[in-house]
């Protein structure tokens, strides 16, 4: 899940979650879709909402892995998420993002990134921000975490590692998300251990040493993903 919190709201409810169900490990049913909360606790579909957002993709291949953020310039909601299409040599990994302007009707899904290879490990997890006019994406990459920008979304600088203590961050999933001038990044690396780092605006590849603060009990239904 990715959520964004207003704090006076917006639309009627202070909280706005995207997400993709993964029920019994069907990847069919992983697609975006978009809860609403005044608690964070509580979860309801916003009235008028056609969930999933997008449908599979045609044949084989999924959807997963959805980012919303609010972008204070249009002062619209956009979800970017992963699209995965074909079986392995030729794989298709593409990222799209649909754009709304109440949070109920969203836009047809538009092209941002594509990779066609035998390794799909390229754009898992984005997570974006929208900043003095450019968009700044973190997404893992062969297991480690990577960051690029873009001006329009489409056309990308060259990844470059993001590091933690001087060293690259090992990931499977990240958030990073902007708050009080900050980056706070979330990062659940294998098998399940969950770090925090934080960074500031102009060193978006520099974070401080992870600290860990949830890692699994050895229950085999503890967290993952």
């Amino acid at each position: 899940p990715s959520i964004v919190q207003f704090d006076d709201g917006w639309n009627g409810w202070k909280y706005w979650m995207a997400h993709t169900p993964y029920p019994h490990g069907n990847d069919r049913l992983e697609n975006p879709c978009v809860a609403v909360s005044n608690d964070g606790i509580k979860w309801e579909e916003p009235e008028g909402i056609s969930n999933p957002l997008v449908e599979a993709p045609i044949g084989s291949g999924y959807n997963s892995d959805a980012h919303m953020f609010y972008n204070d310039t249009s002062k619209k909601m956009e979800i970017w998420y992963r699209e995965v299409l074909g079986v392995s040599p030729e794989d298709e990994e593409n990222i799209y993002r649909i754009i709304s302007s109440d949070g109920i009707h969203w836009g047809a899904p538009e092209l941002l990134i594509n990779s066609s290879a035998s390794n799909i490990l390229q754009f898992i997890s984005p997570s974006v921000i929208f900043d003095d006019g450019v968009y700044k994406i973190w997404v893992m990459r062969d297991f480690y975490l990577v960051y690029m920008t873009s001006v329009n979304g489409k056309d990308w600088s060259t990844p470059v590692d993001v590091l933690s203590d001087g060293k690259r961050i090992h990931t499977w999933h990240t958030n990073v998300v902007l708050y009080d001038d900050k980056l706070h990044l979330v990062n659940q690396n294998l098998p399940g251990l969950i770090k925090y780092s934080y960074s500031e605006i102009g060193n978006e590849t520099i974070f401080s040493k992870e600290v860990e603060v949830l890692k699994r009990s050895g229950n085999p239904w503890d967290l993952d993903g």
